[in-house]
């Protein structure tokens, strides 16, 4: 990930499983919390230095993606609060669908609803084409 961002000029850091374009971030502290840390996974470092709730929402304006665990199951996202409901659907569509497979005859097995939640968050597979 350093590497990408070495390329393109960027920062990118990880924070809980998200990766972050920090590059125009002004950081208020010091820089080389930053800079000794492009491509590396800062959450432990972010978290003991105790930042306040609104430097934790600030984070999410950074996201540019996630942190594949290449399973093809949803990906947790922390600042997204789930129902109970969400919950129990994407279980049933994680039953459902094999992501390794072609998707079409399997998405035309989901109900509406289902279908629907599956797009709204969608799941992902380095390196695997679904289609």
């Amino acid at each position: 990930m350093a590497e990408a961002g070495k390329k393109q000029n960027k920062i990118y850091v990880v924070y809980l499983q998200q990766v972050l374009d920090v590059t125009d971030f002004d950081h208020p502290g010091p820089k080389e919390n930053i800079t000794d840390n492009v491509g590396k996974d800062i959450t432990e470092l972010f978290e003991d230095a105790e930042h306040s709730n609104y430097a934790i929402e600030l984070c999410q304006k950074y996201v540019i993606g996630q942190l594949a665990d290449n399973t093809g199951k949803l990906l947790q996202n922390d600042f997204i609060q789930m129902s109970k409901e969400e919950e129990e659907l994407h279980k049933q569509i994680e039953n459902k669908i094999d992501i390794k497979k072609p998707l079409i005859s399997q998405v035309k097995k989901l109900t509406n609803k289902e279908f629907m939640f599956f797009v709204k968050r969608p799941r992902f597979m380095e390196s695997h084409d679904g289609i």
